[in-house]
């Protein structure tokens, strides 16, 4: 199937692909295709393989921007809510992307969960929570926080059925929850999960001190959506002195 190395006619002057000399483009699959670009507003174009298709292309700091045909031009005689999501006919979508090096956008967080420190740099906290929970079984969430702030700390709930199957296997006598989550053994496994978790982040991203607390969290209740996503604002605060005594 063959597929334009430029974006269509209806894209935004600013959108510019490369020139034949840049990069060529690489076929994802049977319908889509990414075309880098030089570091412009857009970072690179992902379009099904169709002249006449739309292209998404990642700003600056990562968000995805749309453009095509199917971009609406504006809100209906309000010029302020079309500045805030057009920019020369790119709109912004509010999430988060990174392309791969075949070429495939992976979706990783939202825009206005993004953190952003004390000295403005810019950090994904799923990505960042991600690294330390890994695919081990102990740890349930875990909630980085960041913003504003000079380094990141973090939240750290466990698995009760991880957590049990942990205490049976290092022979701690049996015992609840809250006191199995203060357990010199259980909090030396949590150390070890943030240890080699920060090895796969950046030094500025690295989680300094956290916090394991001592009850779980259920998918509907207070800190997690019914399909079990965290719901940021309201844990941080919740738990804002906690999140306090970490930067003391």
């Amino acid at each position: 199937m063959s597929v334009a190395t430029t974006p269509p006619t209806t894209a935004p002057p600013s959108s510019t692909p490369p020139s034949s000399t840049s990069p060529a483009s690489r076929p994802l699959n049977t319908t889509i295709q990414s075309i880098l670009s030089e570091p412009t507003l857009c970072q690179a174009f992902l379009r099904v393989a169709d002249a006449d298709a739309d292209h998404l292309a990642l700003s600056d700091f990562g968000e995805i921007l749309v453009g095509g045909v199917t971009v609406m031009p504006g809100y209906f005689e309000d010029p302020q809510r079309t500045a805030e999501v057009l920019h020369d006919g790119w709109m912004r979508t509010g999430d988060i992307g990174v392309i791969d090096d075949d070429g495939y956008l992976t979706i990783t967080d939202r825009k206005k969960a993004l953190i952003i420190n004390s000295g403005g740099k810019n950090m994904s906290p799923s990505a960042i929570e991600q690294a330390i929970k890994g695919g081990q079984p102990l740890i349930a969430q875990v909630v980085a926080v960041g913003d504003r702030r000079p380094y990141n700390v973090a939240l750290i709930v466990l698995d009760r059925d991880g957590l049990e199957a942990f205490r049976a296997r290092a022979g701690i006598p049996p015992a609840d929850f809250a006191t199995l989550t203060r357990h010199p053994q259980v909090a030396a496994a949590v150390e070890d999960a943030v240890r080699r978790g920060n090895q796969k982040l950046a030094r500025i991203e690295q989680i300094k001190r956290w916090k394991v607390l001592d009850h779980d969290w259920v998918p509907g209740g207070d800190e997690l959506t019914p399909t079990a996503k965290l719901r940021r604002r309201p844990i941080e605060q919740r738990y804002a002195e906690t999140i306090e005594e970490l930067y003391a």
